[in-house]
């Protein structure tokens, strides 16, 4: 089974590109696509594995979410995936919405110390190959500007706050992790695809 995990800040394309990538590959490959970080509606939803979920609906409702709530999200994400996976057949191309890199990243937001073969080790699930967009500040604050998700000002709050924090942590995982890791710079959709689906093809055809 190959797992291959998006990460980048909000806004710069991950969820894009994996729409893109899942479209090619399901002409040849069973793909999965499911959410590493962050939560889940709970209410179902044939994109990505998210399965009606009581618990999840009710963590929704949560206005005030501390660190011990997003804590307590990803223990069942990972958990939920980490049983999803293993019920899919070993030819399964798995495609992740952010992975433990993008935990570190929030984690560092409040513990700054944490390293990162701390996360790595305690994760359940590794991906054997990482991408990550990396568009500019002011491309993503750009992108952010014209979104009409509720969530806007919170995207925009996380780059604006914690984009140099962000920067220290792909500079960190692009030596942790080596040629397992690609970082492009998420600027033209187009050039980014041809980019993914080169990266992609060498490592399902046995060349990582």
């Amino acid at each position: 089974m190959n797992i291959i995990s998006f990460d980048g800040l909000n806004r710069s394309g991950k969820g894009t590109q994996i729409s893109l990538l899942r479209k090619g590959l399901e002409k040849k490959y069973n793909v999965g696509v499911i959410r590493g970080d962050g939560s889940r509606e709970g209410m179902g939803n044939n994109d990505y594995h998210d399965l009606i979920s009581e618990w999840w609906v009710n963590w929704q409702k949560n206005q005030h979410k501390s660190s011990s709530d997003w804590d307590d999200a990803y223990k069942r994400l990972s958990y939920e995936n980490d049983v999803y996976i293993n019920g899919l057949s070993s030819d399964t191309v798995v495609l992740m919405d952010r992975c433990y890199l993008s935990r570190w990243f929030t984690v560092r937001q409040y513990n700054d110390d944490l390293p990162l073969s701390k996360v790595h080790d305690e994760s359940l699930i590794i991906p054997n190959l990482y991408i990550i967009l990396n568009p500019s500040k002011q491309s993503l604050m750009k992108r952010c500007s014209m979104d009409n998700s509720p969530k806007k000002y919170f995207r925009q709050g996380i780059i604006e706050n914690w984009y140099s924090l962000w920067e220290d942590v792909v500079k960190e995982a692009e030596i942790f992790l080596g040629e397992k890791l690609h970082l492009l710079p998420g600027e033209d959709l187009n050039e980014t695809r041809v980019s993914i689906e080169n990266i992609v093809g060498e490592l399902l055809n046995g060349h990582p």
